[in-house]
């Protein structure tokens, strides 16, 4: 049921800072597949490293924001329904003009809180449901020519790369599943978790403790409520949750206890100058590739399975998009 996406992963990894974000009981663990441009495709095989994208960066100008929509929403629909709650939210963002989150006109959101907290950030990895979708390849044509590629990853040795060899605290979250774009699926998920609230904290003195959680929920959950106008695209997330402050930006490396896989970094895009984190991953995860239209079929998966020898990548199989396309 969508009310168990806070649970920690039920042991299928060592850390219990990897948690599944699913709406029927588990995440379906099928390969996902990300689309990428020719250069990102040899980066990410040449350097087996995958970039996650500070989420206030990406494409969706209301990342991070529309959560806080549908949940003003749901309470304008549902009045009443988890009281403490509904009060607990209100009281928390009563600094922003109400027209101005229903209407997604905030680039970020104020908080009122009762207790300071540690400053997180979230860095997303982006895949599809699908291996072979014609919207998501229309986003690498180049010159009237289809030029891109998508990695089919195993998810669990995907999120293996986050794991450790035993039970120690991390300096960070992981968390995992599909995006929710519909709004039954949304308030249903909402409903879940603002029952479980209400419950813990109904005979709390005040609404202290739980607008923190109400907070760090948000923190948590919001990039994987997105408007259903982007339902297209059909999104399997990876979230990093990192404190601010535990990011590793000395010299670049890959430092840290813990999160020796991973590095600070900055990239370009449209002119824009975007934060994000590279991280190392098992080489195990690549299930297949597949070739976007038009490219010329036998000579491209000729390089791409010489590239992937050459790299030390077993078993992955190569395919070519059978979408039936002319230009």
């Amino acid at each position: 049921m969508v009310g168990s996406m806070s649970k920690p992963n039920k042991r299928k990894y060592n850390s219990f800072f990897i948690r599944e974000f699913n709406q029927n009981g588990e995440v379906d663990m099928e390969p996902q597949y990300h689309y990428t441009s020719p250069d990102g495709f040899l980066s990410i095989v040449k350097n087996n490293c995958l970039r996650f994208t500070d989420i206030s960066f990406l494409n969706d100008v209301s990342e991070s924001i529309y959560m806080l929509k549908v949940i003003c929403d749901y309470f304008c629909e549902y009045p009443q329904k988890f009281p403490r709650v509904e009060e607990a939210f209100f009281e928390m963002i009563k600094e922003n003009k109400p027209e101005d989150i229903a209407n997604l006109n905030v680039r970020e959101v104020k908080y009122q809180l009762p207790l300071p907290i540690i400053k997180q950030r979230q860095f997303v990895f982006c895949m599809c449901n699908e291996c072979d979708k014609l919207n998501m390849w229309n986003y690498y044509v180049n010159n009237g020519v289809y030029q891109g590629y998508n990695i089919g990853f195993n998810v669990q040795e995907l999120i293996r790369s986050f794991d450790v060899e035993e039970d120690i605290l991390d300096s960070f979250l992981v968390y995992y599943g599909n995006v929710l774009y519909k709004k039954a699926e949304q308030y249903k998920f909402l409903k879940n978790r603002f029952k479980k609230l209400e419950e813990v904290h109904k005979n709390d003195e005040n609404l202290n403790h739980l607008t923190i959680k109400l907070r760090m929920f948000i923190d948590s959950f919001c990039a994987f409520f997105k408007h259903p106008k982007f339902e297209e695209e059909k999104e399997f997330r990876i979230v990093i949750e990192i404190a601010d402050a535990r990011i590793p930006r000395t010299d670049n490396h890959f430092v840290g206890p813990y999160n020796k896989k991973m590095k600070y970094d900055f990239y370009t895009k449209n002119g824009l100058i975007i934060p994000c984190l590279y991280v190392k991953i098992n080489k195990q995860s690549f299930s297949r590739i597949t070739v976007s239209p038009i490219m010329e079929a036998e000579i491209t998966k000729m390089s791409i399975r010489e590239l992937l020898s050459t790299n030390g990548y077993k078993g992955c199989r190569v395919y070519q998009s059978t979408i039936p396309i002319r230009f």
